[in-house]
């Protein structure tokens, strides 16, 4: 029969004398039929005025029955609110201001919330999966909408933010390996509101940082991304999705950038598993490059997402200088095909580009051609010969590494060297006419400059390497001492090209990543 109380509320009762748990939970006085404690049965419901009335703030927004106060009317706290130890807030009382967890409206369409008689947040942000929409104003180091974030400061000056995210594709953009955002698509969604924000604020980070330079700029980077970074490790192990991917990529370059190389360093490894994760090693083979995946976020085109995991190849491969024994992903395993050119993947346009590795051949090498049918260069870009040098130097310096550790000869070693340079010179000729370096084509690439001089300063890195592992080799033998004196003349050969690409970097003031001067470093020291 049920409690003459949650009979008059219309509720189902446990039957649970003496007091069932409805009556219990809610702080209601559990009458029952006969009972001394009253002989008249509780008065029925309020009317729905008053029931609202009763509601909490919290409930209300979540359109869920509230229990009502247990104790003050005014001050006490509802059964839901203090089991899960939120604070409640009842009609009259001051509003609390509710935790602001993310951007203006520009950047997330904005959830639809039935109108209350309290003044709601008017962030317009949709709430994290999995965390329930709360009042999170007892958490002392919640921003307050009277002290706006940095980067809603940034996000709300739409002038601002176009001039930051122009200011990254014209630098940042083209430092090698970052060419996996589609500019045209980034700023279609830039203009409907709907970009990645995590993503938006990461460009804008970098362009603060690496394009501006400044105390002033360099200051506000660290500001936003100190915000920004704590939506992105709660991101780590919530989201295995591929923006979030180009998310954790610039913000790697961006720690190695300040100095901060236990945090690139542990980035380093996340990245690599998430990208193993998405399979884009091997979107080739695991994916349908010809389903319309676009139609959901235009950024995620095959030719983006290939270059993803080239960025992750890329960032892997020049871990800890190349030595042996710490990169977590293997040349060999890349089964997708090259980049293609820039102006392709601009305009949009899917073309096919050949391998990494001509897996026909008996000893695995850098491709040999760079057409799929074997016939010379095809469709690949910078962003495809600057994988292949690196893929080289990579080799180079594995051997390198080992070389103290063999037990074969010198003369052996000495011919495993010439084989790694017949694949090198290789590599470099396969270099079309439009890249080759040279005063004309310095004005052809004047929008890619970053990536065309240090295509060419890692090109002659991969030689001085070479050079450096055979000078390895003459150490453990004397016999070789006029053959270590020629190898020293050949680092030289290669050190002069170099202080003329930065002599060209200076003299043209092209903004360089910063492996540029890592490299330049390595091969002007050769000259002092």
């Amino acid at each position: 029969m049920g409690c003459l109380t949650c009979r008059a509320r219309r509720v189902l009762c446990d039957d649970q004398a003496p007091t069932c748990d409805g009556c219990r939970l809610t702080g209601f006085d559990c009458l029952w039929p006969g009972s001394t404690a009253g002989s008249e049965a509780p008065s029925p419901p309020p009317p729905a005025t008053d029931r609202a009335r009763l509601a909490c703030s919290i409930c209300r927004t979540r359109k869920i029955r509230c229990s009502g106060p247990i104790g003050d009317e005014r001050n006490g706290t509802c059964s839901r609110c203090q089991r899960l130890s939120l604070q409640c807030t009842w009609p009259g009382a001051p509003p609390q201001r509710r935790r602001k967890r993310g951007p203006p409206t520009h950047l997330e369409p904005q959830l639809n919330v039935p109108a209350t008689t309290e003044k709601e947040d008017d962030s317009g942000v949709l709430p994290m999966r999995g965390v329930e929409s709360a009042d999170f104003s007892s958490l002392p180091e919640a921003p307050t909408l009277s002290t706006p974030s940095s980067w809603d400061a940034i996000l709300g000056n739409r002038s601002e933010l176009l001039l930051h995210v122009q200011s990254y594709f014209s630098t940042v953009h083209y430092y090698g390996f970052l060419t996996f955002i589609h500019e045209p698509s980034f700023y279609q969604l830039l203009d409907k509101g709907a970009a990645p924000r995590e993503l938006t604020l990461m460009l804008v980070v970098c362009s603060l940082h690496f394009a501006n330079g400044t105390p002033a700029a360099l200051s506000r980077a660290c500001t936003v991304y100190s915000e920004v970074f704590k939506t992105i490790q709660d991101n780590v192990f919530q989201r295995n999705d591929a923006v979030h991917l180009m998310t954790l990529l610039l913000a790697r370059v961006y720690e190695a950038a300040r100095g901060n190389f236990v945090a690139s360093w542990t980035m380093c490894g996340l990245i690599v598993r998430t990208m193993q994760f998405l399979s884009l090693h091997t979107f080739d083979e695991t994916y349908n490059t010809q389903a319309p995946t676009v139609r959901h976020n235009p950024l995620l085109k095959p030719e983006a997402l290939r270059r993803v995991a080239w960025a992750v190849f890329y960032l892997d491969t020049l871990a800890d200088t190349g030595q042996h024994g710490v990169h977590l992903v293997t040349d060999t395993a890349f089964r997708i095909q090259l980049p293609c050119d820039e102006a392709s993947f601009v305009r949009g346009i899917e073309v096919e580009t050949a391998r990494l590795h001509d897996l026909r051949c008996s000893v695995p090498n850098p491709l040999t051609a760079l057409s799929p049918n074997g016939e010379g260069p095809s469709h690949v870009g910078i962003s495809g010969h600057l994988m292949r040098t690196a893929a080289m130097r990579r080799r180079v310096l594995h051997f390198d590494s080992l070389i103290q550790h063999s037990t074969d000869s010198s003369a052996k070693i000495l011919a495993d060297l010439a084989d790694f340079e017949q694949h090198l010179r290789k590599v470099i000729s396969d270099l079309p006419d439009d890249l080759a370096y040279s005063d004309h084509n310095l004005f052809v690439q004047a929008r890619r400059l970053p990536a065309f001089l240090f295509l060419h300063l890692l090109r002659h890195n991969c030689f001085l390497m070479l050079a450096q592992a055979r000078l390895n080799v003459c150490s453990r033998d004397p016999s070789l001492k006029d053959f270590a004196l020629s190898v020293c003349r050949e680092r030289i050969r290669h050190a002069i090209p170099v202080s003329r690409i930065v002599a060209d970097i200076i003299r043209l003031g092209v903004n360089c990543s910063p492996a540029v001067g890592v490299q330049a470093y390595t091969s002007l020291e050769i000259l002092f």
